[in-house]
């Protein structure tokens, strides 16, 4: 039986701990969190270790968090990305707003 996720979003980073990325936490692995970078992933999850990840509730709270850190791209082309990253979560996350 699985568990639930409760902070199933996450900004991974690499080496110098500069966020590299956002992804979905899919599960555990021998201490290691496995995470998606797209819900069409064709690979399985990546495999990292906690120490370098920051994790949130929902994929909102880690755009934000990313956009603080790199000013690489406006906050609007940074949503599209993730929205055509994970539709999926962008959905419901829309509709538990309302």
């Amino acid at each position: 039986m699985y568990r639930k996720i409760r902070k199933p979003w996450c900004i991974y980073k690499g080496v110098l701990f500069n966020p590299l990325g956002i992804g979905e936490i899919v599960g555990e692995l021998g201490g290691k969190l496995l995470v998606k970078n797209s819900e069409r992933q064709d690979i399985p999850p990546l495999t990292w270790d906690k120490e370098y990840l920051e994790r949130f509730k929902t994929i909102k709270e880690a755009i934000e968090k990313i956009f603080e850190h790199t000013k690489y791209y406006e906050m609007e082309r940074l949503q599209t990305i993730m929205q055509k990253n994970f539709p999926i979560a962008f959905e419901e996350e829309k509709e538990n707003s309302v």
